[in-house]
């Protein structure tokens, strides 16, 4: 591939390389992870809202 620099224009270049890919299942196990940490956060961050009587979060949904 030939490149031709044009002065003044920005430049976008992909490489190759890196980590390998992970596998369905590494994937799954890393994005199951996230999503409970996720989960704990808003478990956490609901209660807070709770505890300062926030109205639409005070109905004892999900508790």
């Amino acid at each position: 591939m030939d490149e031709v620099e044009v002065q003044g224009q920005m430049r976008v270049s992909y490489g190759f390389g890196g980590i390998s890919p992970l596998s369905s299942e590494d994937a799954r196990l890393a994005n199951m992870g996230e999503f409970m940490k996720a989960l704990r956060c808003y478990e956490l961050y609901r209660r807070l809202l709770v505890s300062a009587g926030i109205e639409s979060f005070n109905d004892g949904q999900g508790e």
